[in-house]
This record gives C-alpha cells, structure tokens and sequence, in this order.
C-alpha cells in the first residue's frame, strides 16, 4: 500500500477567484470541512503514513490549517510543480508515492491502485485517469496500450487526468539524470 502522499497546493488558485484572494484552495470549505481535509482523512483511513503539503501562496493560512493534518510541508515559492520530486527529501525514495492536487474531493480504490502501478510494471510515473462527463470541460487524456498519445482540452476523450500521479521519485529521477546528463 502507498506510505506517502504529496498534496499540491501551492497554486494561486485562480480559477476560483475571488475567494481564493484571501483563502488557499486547499482551505476552502466544502460541506463543512477544509478541501484538503477530505483527501487527508480518506488518506489516513486508508493507511498513508506520510502526508506532505506544498506551499507557496498564502503559505501562513496553510500552516495554521492543516498543521495538525499533515506530517511537512514543502516549500515551492518561486519553483515549478514538479520541484518537490527533484530537490527536496522525497528525491531518494524509492517506491511509489501518490500524488493528488489540493482541490479534488475523491474516493478511490487505493489497494487496486496500488496493484496496478505494479502490474504496469513500476512506471517512473503512472497518471490516473478518471471518466470524462458531457458538458464538463476537462483535460482530456488519449492513450494507447496503457501510454498517454495526446493531451488536449479540446479533443475529448472518454477520460479526463485527474491530477492523481503515482510516481517513484528514485526511479524518475534516474532518467531525468540520463536525459540531462547528470
């Protein structure tokens, strides 16, 4: 089963604009509880061990939000969303960890999840897409044979990301050292 988690929540949160002037994404209130609360208790009661939160706007309002609920939070200021995978202390972990975005509410199968990233044979990383809903604009997700062909907002596809990754940061970072030479 997964041991670790990342929340993403560093973004502006400029779609959901105005309240995210004064409130992080991940802080706010849906059917009484913060965003992200609903994502950590599921998480909990499935047995992650480690919950990480990145941070960059508004980072005062999620230390004192969530600072009971999650075990670090990652600095991102100034960093791109992938940062926290290349340079910080999750770089050496070798197995796979989830990764969810701040702002979704779900309830997924994780032991199944888990299986599966193993029967694809440990990806660096594995997206997880979920069933796109007429009407919904999304980002759609085309793929052949379990490989992502095509990314677009326009082209729909029956599946949309999600935003949930599963990726391994050892063995990601071993290629993107391949590729760049390190």
């Amino acid at each position: 089963m997964f041991k670790k988690c990342v929340i993403i929540s560093g973004g502006l949160g400029s779609r959901m604009l105005p309240i995210t002037k004064y409130v992080p994404k991940a802080s706010i209130i849906v059917n009484d509880k913060k965003l992200s609360s609903h994502s950590i208790e599921f998480l909990r009661g499935n047995k992650v061990e480690s919950i990480f939160m990145t941070y960059n706007y508004l980072s005062q309002n999620l230390f004192s939000d969530f600072k009971s609920e999650v075990d670090a939070f990652i600095n991102t200021e100034d960093k791109d969303n992938s940062f926290f995978i290349t340079s910080t202390f999750l770089s050496d972990i070798d197995e796979p960890i989830i990764i969810i975005p701040c702002d979704i509410i779900f309830e997924i199968d994780l032991t199944k999840l888990y299986d599966e990233y193993f029967k694809l044979n440990s990806p660096h990383v594995m997206v997880v897409p979920i069933k796109s809903v007429d009407g919904i604009i999304g980002n759609y997700v085309h793929f052949e044979k379990n490989n992502i062909t095509k990314l677009s907002r326009s082209d729909v596809s029956e599946y949309y990301l999600s935003g949930i990754q599963i990726v391994n940061p050892k063995k990601l970072n071993s290629i993107l050292s391949e590729k760049i030479g390190r």
